[in-house]
């Protein structure tokens, strides 16, 4: 009896986990048009004419590989050839919330620089003149996995005697 009993509960526990691992669902982007270039060619007075930004929310993030591997997928099908005739491109990409989403924020634009960039902030792809430059991951509104950065004094100026 204690075998039957045992083999029923592995089996159902293999299929739940068996379920669940098919059960996630695929991330969703959905591109903040107020907040992207395409339809504000100049946010604000330190953004250049060569400058290109867009922003996106994410859903269904989880961290993990999977989730890593769908939204490379996605950057890399948004560059094109058009995208490395700006001087500075950047996509930026914020977990939905409350707040953090398309409806609230077409209502509500401030909450995006109120809420939004120090809690829902995940990710920041730059280019710069064609050549990609960074990714940075965020979490609380600061940048993650930069220990190794390292700042230091500038070096002197030279004077022309």
């Amino acid at each position: 009896m204690k075998k039957s009993t045992l083999t029923y509960i592995v089996i159902a526990l293999s299929l739940f986990a068996y379920s669940c691992a098919f059960d996630k669902k695929p991330l969703r982007f959905q591109r903040l048009d107020q907040f992207s270039d395409g339809n504000n060619p100049k946010r604000d007075s330190l953004s250049s004419p060569g400058d290109y930004a867009e922003s996106f929310i994410i859903s269904n993030w989880e961290d993990n590989k999977d989730c890593s591997q769908q939204l490379n997928e996605f950057v890399l099908k948004r560059i094109n050839a058009d995208v490395f005739k700006y001087i500075n491109y950047s996509i930026t990409f914020y977990l939905e919330s409350d707040i953090t989403n398309v409806d609230h924020l077409k209502n509500n634009p401030r909450d995006l620089d109120r809420y939004s960039i120090d809690h829902d902030r995940k990710f920041s792809y730059s280019w710069s003149q064609g050549k990609f430059t960074a990714i940075f991951e965020y979490k609380d509104g600061m940048i993650i996995g930069a220990e190794h950065i390292t700042i230091s004094d500038a070096p002197p100026l030279k004077t022309k005697n």
